[in-house]
C-alpha cells in the first residue's frame, strides 16, 4: 500500500478483522443449521442473543430502539423468529396492554449454544493477550466508536 500510514492501516486492519469474525459467525451459524437448529440470519442470532439477556422480556418498542432498525423491519425479523418457535409474546403482568417478546426454550437451548460458541470465538481472538491489554484494547476501541459519533438514525 504506497503511500499509506499507521493511521491508515487502522481502518484496513478493522475491517479484516471484522470480516473474519462475522466469517466465523456465519460458518457457526451453518454448522448449527446442519445439525438440525433453525437457519438464523446474523442479525436474527443478534435479536435473539439480545432477547435472551433480559428473562423479563422486551417490547417490540424497547427492541428498536436499541437495535436502531425501524419498526417494519423488526416486525419482520420477530415474525421470523416466532414462525420457527424461538420467540414468543405474551401480555406484560404490569401493563397487559403490552406484549413483551421472550425467548421459548427452544430460543434460550440456540442462544446458550450459540453463547458458547461466540464465547470460544472471543478466547481465540484475545489468546496471547493480557488482563490489562484486553482492557486496553476496551478502551480503545470505545473511543474509536465514540469517535465516530451517532449514525444519522440515532441522531
Amino acid at each position: 500500500m504506497k503511500g499509506s500510514t499507521a493511521r491508515d492501516a487502522v481502518l484496513d486492519q478493522l475491517q479484516a478483522l471484522m470480516f473474519a469474525v462475522r466469517g466465523r459467525l456465519h460458518q457457526a451459524l451453518r454448522e448449527e443449521a446442519g445439525r438440525g437448529a433453525p437457519t438464523l440470519t446474523p442479525l436474527e442470532l443478534r435479536l435473539l442473543m439480545g432477547l435472551g439477556r433480559r428473562d423479563s422480556g422486551l417490547t417490540q418498542a424497547e427492541l428498536v430502539q436499541r437495535s436502531g432498525r425501524d419498526k417494519a423491519q423488526m416486525t419482520r425479523l420477530l415474525h421470523g423468529l416466532e414462525q420457527r418457535g424461538l420467540v414468543e409474546r405474551e401480555p406484560d403482568p404490569a401493563d397487559r396492554r403490552r406484549l413483551l417478546l421472550r425467548l421459548t426454550a427452544d430460543g434460550r437451548a440456540l442462544r446458550d449454544t450459540m453463547e458458547a460458541r461466540r464465547r470460544r470465538l472471543v478466547a481465540g481472538l484475545l489468546a496471547g493477550l493480557g488482563d490489562d491489554e484486553v482492557q486496553q484494547l476496551g478502551v480503545l476501541l470505545g473511543r474509536l466508536h465514540d469517535n465516530l459519533g451517532p449514525s444519522a438514525d440515532e441522531r
